[in-house]
């Protein structure tokens, strides 16, 4: 893979050609964007086409040095990713960076390194990560690929090149699910729209256990009100259960738009008489309460509140807006 073959990042990928054509190279580059847009598997191909030994402006993927980085196992390219900590990274994975950078060159012209989900580095990770910016060799160029910009020091960013990676178009996302799944045309569609553009994301819905517990929802915010006090959702991580808040904020959202007559940013198009039916009779107030309240539970379950109980509660205070218990 090179370059070329990255797919809805077009004005992107010409920067960073024009960058290797005039050989004008920052010392940090931030390559920021939703989850799942391309930034990561750019960054690798950006660093094979820097170094590549027989093409100018994208890599060949046949000569040693492309070779050995898309095998991570090229002695000037090395990747830092949160993958293989537990929850963050850590000052001594900067350190590490820091040891490896004040190496020369082995086999290339410039020595990279990338550092995939950046916004995961802790405060202290960041600072000590600022300091090698600020020292870098010439030849040296650390990218980082971020999806919350916010959370990296402002500092930090001031020192990269700062790099945009838009979200995914839905022509794109259909095309690619299309050869690699066999979900119906229905679904595809709800998936696309939910996706935000994300193809990570998109791909994390194509699961017969979400379409299924996504039915299951709809039965019970639409029909049978009262029961969503017992709903227990089947999940196996943290990551499941903001699949079905999200879908829920997105059930509840429609319903708000089709009120407001904004019909076409409905995401559940595929549930579109329903959800007409029910904005008769829903009020604005009480759509937005019940938004605002799952968005709060999201935010306590990623501050590691207890699932079970969160869910209780938010489940109460929904059936309490909606006046069934």
């Amino acid at each position: 893979m090179s370059l070329k073959d990255i797919k809805g990042q077009d004005y992107t990928i010409s920067i960073l050609r024009k960058t290797i054509k005039n050989s004008r190279f920052s010392q940090g580059f931030l390559f920021y964007g939703n989850p799942g847009v391309g930034k990561y598997i750019t960054a690798l191909n950006f660093a094979k086409a820097i170094n590549c030994k027989k093409s100018d402006l994208d890599s060949c993927d046949k000569c040693i040095s492309c070779r050995k980085i898309e095998n991570f196992n090229h002695p000037d390219v090395f990747v830092i990713n949160h993958e293989a900590q537990k929850n963050s990274i850590k000052i001594d994975d900067i350190r590490r960076l820091q040891a490896n950078m004040s190496l020369k060159c082995y086999e290339s012209d410039r020595k990279i390194c990338i550092i995939r989900d950046a916004d995961k580095m802790t405060l202290q990770a960041q600072n000590s990560l600022l300091k090698s910016l600020e020292d870098l060799f010439e030849k040296s160029i650390i990218i980082l690929t971020v999806s919350n910009l916010e959370s990296i020091l402002p500092t930090v960013v001031s020192r990269c090149k700062l790099v945009r990676f838009n979200p995914l178009n839905s022509e794109i996302l259909d095309k690619i699910i299309s050869e690699k799944s066999e979900v119906s045309d229905s679904d595809r569609e709800y998936i696309i729209n939910l996706s935000g553009g994300s193809l990570e994301k998109a791909f994390s819905l194509l699961n017969d256990k979400f379409l299924k517990q996504r039915e299951e929802l709809i039965g019970l915010m639409s029909e049978k009100k009262d029961k969503l006090l017992f709903y227990e959702p089947d999940y196996e991580s943290r990551n499941d259960i903001m699949q079905i808040l999200d879908f829920m904020i997105s059930w509840y959202r429609d319903i708000l738009l089709i009120k407001k007559d904004v019909d076409s940013l409905v995401v559940n198009r595929d549930k579109i008489n329903i959800l007409s039916k029910i904005a008769k009779y829903s009020k604005l107030d009480k759509l937005i309460k019940i938004i605002e309240n799952i968005i709060d539970a999201k935010r306590k379950i990623l501050g590691n509140a207890n699932v079970k109980l969160t869910l209780e509660d938010s489940m109460l205070k929904i059936c309490e807006l909606e006046g069934v218990v």
